[in-house]
């Protein structure tokens, strides 16, 4: 059985996200759903949110500077930013080029890809909008109760299934997709 502050950041974790999601359904804003739209941010960033909330309900201010204080990692050092940052870009590439040497004919040229950085990163919340949640709060917490695997297994079951696509359902659909998983 999992512990009370779980239980209840798994129902804050989902009741924001998918609460975000279903304002914008009932406002009618899922039609003009952007990435700049507040709810999509309020979603998207529910797992995170949830996690600040009861971290400092559980652990108070310190256990959130703790919490902010593992963004960075004080042991890395510059080989592995590389690998990072040089090195996995580079493995998607290569990959790329051994499965479907095509598709990179349909990309742009190196400026206009250059110059969607700034705007991939500000309408992709990326790992931010669920980090401090999943990893942050939940992770610690199980692996408290059980091993290492059980506890990945547990946290993996309660994020998948909400961010799973069936494969019935085709591409995304930015007039009805909304919440985690959908983009």
């Amino acid at each position: 059985m999992m512990d009370r502050p779980l239980q209840v950041y798994f129902l804050l974790a989902f009741g924001i996200t998918w609460g975000a999601g279903g304002l914008a359904l009932l406002t009618g804003s899922i039609r003009s759903a952007h990435p700049l739209h507040p709810l999509h941010y309020l979603a998207a960033f529910g797992p995170s949110i949830a996690g600040v909330v009861m971290t400092a309900s559980t652990g108070g201010w310190a256990g959130v500077r703790h919490l902010l204080a593992r963004v960075a990692p004080k042991r890395a050092v510059v080989p592995w930013y590389a690998a990072v940052l040089l090195g996995f870009p580079a493995a998607n590439l290569a990959a790329t080029c051994l499965l479907d040497r095509d598709s990179l004919s349909g990309l742009p040229s190196w400026a206009r890809l250059v110059g969607l950085v700034p705007i991939t990163l500000i309408t992709d919340t990326g790992p931010l909008g669920e980090e401090f949640g999943w990893r942050g709060f939940a992770l610690p917490r199980l692996l408290r109760r059980w091993r290492p695997l059980a506890a990945a297994l547990v946290l993996g079951a309660g994020w998948l299934r909400p961010n799973i696509r069936r494969s019935d359902e085709g591409a995304p659909d930015p007039n009805r997709d909304v919440g985690p998983g959908t983009s």
